[in-house]
């Protein structure tokens, strides 16, 4: 239910709208049974109509509304050409993707309350209270913003672990979906979890998870008193992704695709939970520091086997002609858009710059060189913001000469991997002379 306070209305029609709207056709039967109500009238179905976005109705004489409306919630999870409708399990309310609640152009949140049944657990982006079942957000600043990042889920659907208690690290895992046959009465399929066995669950998970997160939190010199990360099938075309949710300095959750724990892809979510010191979001540099540092750090955060790591990035150069880079640089991405299979914005920005980036590792030495990157990173948490020149005059200004420096640089613009792996062959040529 949404109450709204609307100033005086001068037009015959009031407008209001869904402004994250992905999918419009489908938001038709997503909302449905909307009823309009101000002061004790309500507005007839015939007299209002909504496209999915944009929801009309006659205007009024009085100043509060109040909009009722059914949401369904089930996640759908796109595979190909194939559709699963995940019901009852978990639903994840992303604003950029489509809104949980209309809007007006003049109007102000004054509070959001969420009422769920005692067995949906919820992770919430924002700071907020809870009252009995309710939970409650009236911080003004985070009202301001008009959105709304939450994750719903059936708890009989996914097993709690917490693995650590300083810092505090809690896994929700998803135990799958077996699906019965249909129910005799309502003709509906019957549904329940897969996985009942908890230590099936948890042999999937990293045994030394708790260890890597506590030595990502001593190299950004940052801590984290919770960290919650909630597994499932996140795909898009078929391809796994995973995103950062930070409630505060504080406490941060995570939610990762499955397939993240076999290999470094959970770790890189992780990471941004403590790379927080960054360059402004449009400076030309933002997408190397926000996401190339953080996918190459990650490799190493995740994998201590140098062997493995290697295998990392030789696959990178190996898939790197098939993402069809249309970018000489990552500098001149303005927008990060991977798409399914590889695409889009991924090779740019990460495959190519962590590669120049490894490569300068195994030239200066990986010892040498985290030194060094932990050592910036503790100049940049005292900094307001900084760029890529920042950074380069700090390495330039401990231990990494100008020869090296330049080739890195030049690696960046690279259109080619053997264009680099001979840059950084030359500089070893040349050191060995």
């Amino acid at each position: 239910q949404q109450k709204i306070i609307v100033p005086a209305i001068t037009t015959d029609t009031v407008e209001l709208e869904l402004p994250y709207c992905t999918m419009c056709w489908l938001n038709t039967a997503i909302y449905f049974d909307i009823q309009i109500q101000h002061s004790d009238t309500s507005i007839s179905p015939k007299n209002y109509s909504f496209d999915g976005k944009i929801l009309k109705f006659p205007s009024f004489s009085h100043d509060t509304l109040t909009i009722s409306y059914w949401y369904i919630a089930e996640n759908i999870i796109y595979n190909g050409t194939n559709s699963k409708f995940y019901t009852r399990c978990l639903f994840m309310c992303q604003e950029t993707w489509h809104s949980t609640h209309f809007k007006h152009q003049d109007m102000i949140i004054d509070s959001i309350r969420i009422t769920l049944p005692e067995d949906v657990g919820f992770l919430l982006k924002y700071q907020h209270a809870k009252e009995g079942n309710d939970i409650i957000i009236n911080n003004p600043i985070e009202l301001a913003k008009k959105t709304l990042d939450l994750f719903v889920y059936d708890t009989s659907y996914f097993y709690k672990k917490e693995i650590s208690a300083n810092p505090i690290i809690n896994l929700y895992l998803f135990r799958g979906i077996k699906t019965l046959d249909k129910d005799k009465d309502t003709d509906k399929y019957i549904y329940k979890p897969e996985i009942t066995d908890n230590d099936e669950l948890i042999k999937k998970i990293p045994s030394n998870i708790d260890s890597i997160i506590i030595n990502i939190s001593s190299f950004f010199d940052k801590k984290i008193d919770t960290l919650e990360i909630i597994d499932g099938e996140f795909k898009i075309s078929g391809t796994g992704y995973g995103s950062a949710f930070h409630i505060n300095n504080n406490h941060s959750f995570f939610n990762v695709d499955e397939s993240f724990w076999s290999s470094y892809d959970w770790c890189h979510e992780v990471t941004h939970a403590y790379n927080t010191s960054l360059p402004e979001k449009t400076d030309s540099s933002s997408y190397f520091f926000a996401e190339s540092m953080t996918e190459f750090l990650s490799t190493y955060f995740a994998i201590s086997d140098t062997a493995r790591v290697r295998n990392i990035y030789n696959r990178k150069a190996k898939f790197y002609p098939k993402t069809k880079d249309t970018y000489s640089s990552i500098f001149q991405v303005t927008k990060n858009a991977p798409t399914a299979g590889g695409q889009g914005t991924y090779g740019t920005v990460y495959i190519k710059p962590p590669y120049c980036l490894y490569k300068l590792s195994q030239y200066v030495g990986e010892t040498k060189f985290f030194d060094l990157l932990k050592q910036f990173y503790a100049y940049a948490k005292n900094k307001e913001t900084y760029s890529f020149n920042d950074f380069e005059q700090f390495m330039l200004s401990n231990g990494i000469d100008t020869s090296t420096w330049n080739a890195f640089k030049k690696s960046l613009y690279c259109k080619k991997i053997k264009k680099i792996d001979k840059l950084f062959h030359s500089l070893s040529k040349q050191k060995q002379n």
